[in-house]
């Protein structure tokens, strides 16, 4: 194992576990205008997460959504990844 690699804290972390990251409020006049939650999730498997995924959205009301699935293709239906009530929908399979 090389020194680099030693004295390196990057680890493989649970796939199914969500991270939150909530950026505090952007101030232009001096007042607090909106607070912008942006999440970011490694899905691993939207297909038998679907639900799940959809309620940590839900519960974190976020502005923007960004997630990971290796596994998702054209058959993955968009109605699976998200509220399409809530939010647009960009994909890249």
């Amino acid at each position: 194992m090389s020194d680099v690699m030693k004295g390196s804290d990057h680890r493989i972390r649970d796939s199914s576990v969500l991270y939150p990251c909530t950026m505090p409020p952007i101030k232009f006049t001096g007042e607090v205008v909106k607070k912008l939650t942006l999440l970011y999730g490694n899905v691993n498997d939207i297909r038998s997460k679907s639900e799940e995924t959809k309620r940590w959205m839900e519960e974190r009301n976020a502005g923007i959504v960004a997630l990971v699935e290796t596994w998702a293709d054209e058959s993955t239906a968009d109605c699976l990844i998200a509220d399409l009530d809530q939010y647009n929908l960009f994909r890249k399979d």
